[in-house]
Protein backbone atom coordinates (compact mmCIF):
# COMPACT_ATOMS: atom_id res chain seq x y z
CA UNK A 1 0.00 0.00 0.00
CA UNK A 2 1.03 3.40 -0.84
CA UNK A 3 -0.06 5.87 1.88
CA UNK A 4 -0.58 8.63 -0.58
CA UNK A 5 -0.51 9.07 -4.35
CA UNK A 6 -1.41 12.56 -5.39
CA UNK A 7 -5.34 12.22 -6.51
CA UNK A 8 -4.66 14.55 -9.75
CA UNK A 9 -2.47 11.04 -11.35
CA UNK A 10 -5.29 9.48 -11.46
CA UNK A 11 -7.53 8.15 -14.08
CA UNK A 12 -11.63 6.77 -13.70
CA UNK A 13 -11.53 3.52 -15.70
CA UNK A 14 -12.91 3.64 -18.97
CA UNK A 15 -14.60 0.02 -17.88
CA UNK A 16 -16.50 0.91 -14.92
CA UNK A 17 -19.71 -0.50 -14.92
CA UNK A 18 -21.17 2.39 -13.19
CA UNK A 19 -21.95 5.26 -15.51
CA UNK A 20 -24.06 7.61 -12.97
CA UNK A 21 -22.94 8.06 -9.31
CA UNK A 22 -25.41 9.80 -6.65
CA UNK A 23 -24.35 13.38 -5.60
CA UNK A 24 -26.02 13.29 -2.50
CA UNK A 25 -24.28 10.54 -1.27
CA UNK A 26 -20.99 11.61 -2.83
CA UNK A 27 -21.52 14.70 -0.85
CA UNK A 28 -22.10 12.36 2.26
CA UNK A 29 -19.61 10.67 1.58
CA UNK A 30 -16.79 13.89 1.21
CA UNK A 31 -17.80 15.57 4.33
CA UNK A 32 -17.30 12.15 6.06
CA UNK A 33 -13.51 11.77 4.37
CA UNK A 34 -13.41 15.71 5.27
CA UNK A 35 -13.70 14.57 8.86
CA UNK A 36 -12.14 11.08 9.67
CA UNK A 37 -9.88 10.86 6.42
CA UNK A 38 -10.01 8.27 3.62
CA UNK A 39 -9.29 4.84 5.55
CA UNK A 40 -9.59 2.15 3.13
CA UNK A 41 -7.27 2.52 -0.39
CA UNK A 42 -8.46 2.66 -3.46
CA UNK A 43 -6.68 -0.69 -5.99
CA UNK A 44 -4.87 1.35 -8.81
CA UNK A 45 -2.86 0.14 -11.63
CA UNK A 46 0.01 2.10 -12.99
CA UNK A 47 -1.01 3.83 -16.16
CA UNK A 48 1.67 6.16 -18.80
CA UNK A 49 4.65 7.26 -16.61
CA UNK A 50 3.49 8.91 -13.68
CA UNK A 51 -0.26 8.30 -13.64
CA UNK A 52 -2.45 5.50 -12.41
CA UNK A 53 -6.35 3.46 -13.31
CA UNK A 54 -8.79 2.55 -10.85
CA UNK A 55 -9.40 -0.64 -10.55
CA UNK A 56 -11.69 -0.18 -7.23
CA UNK A 57 -12.72 2.62 -5.61
CA UNK A 58 -14.52 4.90 -7.62
CA UNK A 59 -16.80 6.16 -5.60
CA UNK A 60 -14.15 7.15 -2.54
CA UNK A 61 -11.95 8.63 -5.27
CA UNK A 62 -14.66 10.89 -6.47
CA UNK A 63 -15.79 11.80 -3.27
CA UNK A 64 -12.35 12.36 -1.98
CA UNK A 65 -12.01 15.03 -4.99
CA UNK A 66 -15.08 16.47 -3.74
CA UNK A 67 -13.37 16.87 -0.43
CA UNK A 68 -10.32 18.44 -2.04
CA UNK A 69 -7.67 16.01 -1.08
CA UNK A 70 -4.70 16.00 -2.32
CA UNK A 71 -3.53 12.57 -1.59
CA UNK A 72 -4.78 9.25 -0.90
CA UNK A 73 -4.37 5.90 0.33
CA UNK A 74 -3.68 3.17 -2.80
CA UNK A 75 -3.06 -0.23 -3.31
CA UNK A 76 -0.95 -0.43 -6.68
CA UNK A 77 -1.51 -3.73 -8.52
CA UNK A 78 -0.01 -5.03 -11.88
CA UNK A 79 -2.85 -5.45 -14.17
CA UNK A 80 -4.43 -4.08 -16.64
CA UNK A 81 -7.82 -2.09 -16.13
CA UNK A 82 -10.30 -5.05 -17.45
CA UNK A 83 -9.25 -7.38 -15.36
CA UNK A 84 -10.52 -5.69 -12.38
CA UNK A 85 -13.77 -5.00 -13.53
CA UNK A 86 -16.74 -6.96 -11.97
CA UNK A 87 -20.18 -6.34 -11.84
CA UNK A 88 -21.51 -4.13 -9.20
CA UNK A 89 -22.07 -5.77 -5.62
CA UNK A 90 -25.73 -3.46 -5.93
CA UNK A 91 -27.36 -1.48 -8.72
Amino acid sequence: MVPGIPIDTVLPNPHQPHAEFEEVALQDLANAIREHRLIQPVVVTPEGRAGFTLLAGEICWRAAQIAELETMLATISITSPTSGVRPPLWP
